[in-house]
């Protein structure tokens, strides 16, 4: 079909990956080229036809040896990843753009191998090292080194796999004068590994149940709709913000809101005649159980559908209860159940949630700031989410923060210099901006140490909102957030303007 000359004369090899690099639906080929002497080295793109894309002319002074091209940061573009002797490894776009480069603690050689998986199941790859000398390294996406050994000297090159031994977890095998096996300690229990496989089966699983719910709630069938529903928000909570479902939850929140829709739109039942007992002569009595008795057939269906929303546990009872007084409230009910009066009157305020604040921060900030103001706030008697107040010795990280983001009204963001640099802050940031719909208000951030341009270049819809900084002291920064809890509670007139 075609050939193509590639650099000077002498011994030279080249590395190539066919893939499609740009995800315009052809593929290209990857090329990197060095040289035995190590004084070349190429890196550029052809097409199917043998031409260039990108890269012509793109030579260097010593070797590139082509080591991955994979998408690193599951953004869904690929990332290409060379190494150059003696330790350099440089990570470039599809346009052959430099994103990244490090000089490495492990010597590099055309006898490198690099495997790219994301062993320990936390949605990014990790890059995993060999070479001649006898050590393996782990880096992260951000080429920085998360583990390295070195093995005892062996007459054949250290070699790794990535292997799957019992079916939940990813194992590490390296073969040196023996075998090693080795497993990540925090290797999460949710979601099972290998997760590209577990992630289809959850997706699968939310798109079903969903379909479930739209298909009862055309058939006008609310109580199947929200059974539905129930399961599909289960699957997700479960799993929370691992694996890139963040997608899924607002069609989850969507399907609630038709059905909660479809409850208030729902005809009222035709008022008792005269053969009909009056509901006034039913039993009358203050008790959870007792409210039954009182309860038209669209109450039950709404009854039903708030114990399948909600915690099956004694905190439920009042939220039942709220749900039904503020849905005969909206419908303008008088007080014709004389029994409505025993109720007393619960606070209007979010009793789905059962903590006020959760709190997100870098754990370097606990001393300085965070640690006081978790104290003041629950001085106050806000009830907080604080992982020092909240986890215990074993429990599971993942599933206790992530009830702790989906069971409190507000998220407390302190935004800082080390905030920035983390990924676990990102991804409980980024649960509690996917709450945030409409003019639902979820996220109270707070300026620690940093400029509004600091904000802005990692987040400009952060800086875009209106903050309190905690240069003004702690007390004025708990005022700040109280003054949300009183505007929440206060009549419309009365509501405070920022």
């Amino acid at each position: 079909m075609w050939t193509r000359q590639i650099g000077p004369g002498g011994y030279k090899r080249i590395y190539v990956a066919v893939v499609d690099s740009n995800n315009d639906g052809n593929m290209e080929i990857v090329c990197a080229g060095w040289s035995f002497e190590d004084n070349w080295g190429f890196l550029f793109i052809l097409d199917s036809e043998g031409d260039y894309t990108v890269g012509e002319g793109n030579e260097f002074d010593h070797s590139v040896f082509l080591e991955s091209v994979a998408d690193m940061d599951n953004d869904g573009n690929l990332e290409i990843l060379t190494s150059s002797s003696p330790s350099t490894l440089v990570l470039y776009d599809h346009r052959l753009r430099e994103v990244k480069r490090k000089d490495v603690s492990i010597m590099l050689s055309p006898s490198t191998r690099i495997l790219v998986n994301d062993i320990d199941a936390d949605g990014k790859k990790e890059m995993i090292l060999t070479s001649d000398d006898e050590k393996l390294l782990i880096l992260n996406t951000d080429l920085e080194e998360e583990w390295s050994k070195t093995f005892p000297s062996y007459d054949k090159y250290l070699k790794a796999a990535v292997v799957n031994l019992n079916g939940c977890k990813n194992h590490l095998l390296v073969l040196s004068d023996r075998l090693y096996a080795y497993t990540y300690t925090h290797n999460p229990d949710q979601p099972c590994v290998p997760w590209i496989i577990a992630k289809q089966g959850k997706i699968n699983e939310i798109k079903s149940s969903l379909e479930e719910a739209e298909k009862y709630l055309e058939q006008e069938d609310v109580v199947k709709a929200a059974e539905y529903v129930s399961q599909a928000e289960e699957v997700y909570r479960n799993i929370g913000s691992e694996g890139g479902l963040e997608e899924y939850y607002k069609e989850i929140e969507d399907m609630k809101e038709a059905i909660e829709v479809s409850l208030t739109e729902t005809p009222e039942p035709t008022p008792p005649t005269e053969t009909q007992t009056p509901t006034s002569a039913l039993p009358v009595t203050s008790s959870p159980s007792g409210i039954l008795w009182g309860l038209s057939p669209l109450e039950i269906i709404y009854l039903v559908a708030a114990i399948l929303t909600i915690l099956t546990s004694i905190k439920a009872v009042p939220e039942i209860i709220r749900r039904i007084k503020a849905y005969r409230k909206k419908k303008g009910k008088g007080e014709d159940h004389a029994w409505e009066t025993e109720i007393q009157e619960e606070p209007e305020i979010e009793a789905l949630y059962e903590y006020d604040v959760f709190i997100c921060y870098a754990s370097e900030d606990k001393e300085s700031f965070v640690g006081g103001l978790a104290e003041a706030l629950d001085n106050k008697g806000l009830r907080v989410w604080y992982d020092e107040f909240m986890l215990t010795l074993g429990d599971r990280l993942t599933e206790k923060i992530d009830y702790g983001l989906s069971r409190s009204r507000y998220g407390v963001v302190v935004l800082s210099k080390n905030f920035f640099t983390k990924d676990w802050t990102k991804k409980e940031l980024d649960a509690l901006a996917a709450r945030e719909k409409g003019k639902t208000k979820v996220i109270l951030p707070i300026w620690h140490g940093v400029t509004r341009e600091e904000v802005q270049s990692f987040s400009s819809k952060l800086a875009d909102r209106l903050a309190v900084s905690s240069d003004k002291g702690i007390d004025h920064v708990i005022d700040e957030i109280l003054k949300v809890f009183e505007n929440e509670t206060s009549k419309p007139s009365e509501q405070k303007q920022p």
